[in-house]
């Protein structure tokens, strides 16, 4: 939807230029938005196994994902361990929603109830 011509009005009543409009009025509304869009993405791309095992070849750099499938073998595995790295690997996720879930979940049911 637009933004009402009303905050625009008022925002100009306040001497607020094109850009001041968007700092001060249109950003702060949709911040649970753009909280949603990033908490998403960086999900996504912390996820991105393909990725890091074909273009990583250097076991060294290899990404905590990439690096847990070595836990994992034909003959056997080391479910401690494997757990282990699932913990580790799930925290920066995890500390990330904690700082941005009140924006997640605002962004998430901005659009649920209509009124």
């Amino acid at each position: 939807s637009q933004l009402p011509s009303e905050l625009e009005d008022a925002a100009r009543i306040d001497g607020c230029n094109d850009f001041g409009m968007f700092w001060r009025v249109m950003l702060p509304l949709t911040r649970p938005a753009v909280a949603t869009v990033v908490l998403i993405n960086f999900l996504h791309f912390w996820n991105e196994l393909l990725l890091a095992i074909t273009m990583v070849t250097d076991p060294n750099k290899r990404t905590i994902q990439a690096a847990m499938m070595m836990f994992v073998g034909e003959h056997g595995s080391d479910y401690a361990i494997a757990a282990a790295s699932l913990v580790v690997s799930m925290l920066p996720v995890l500390i990330l929603y904690l700082f941005l879930s009140d924006k997640f979940i605002q962004g998430l049911t901005a659009g649920a109830v209509k009124g």
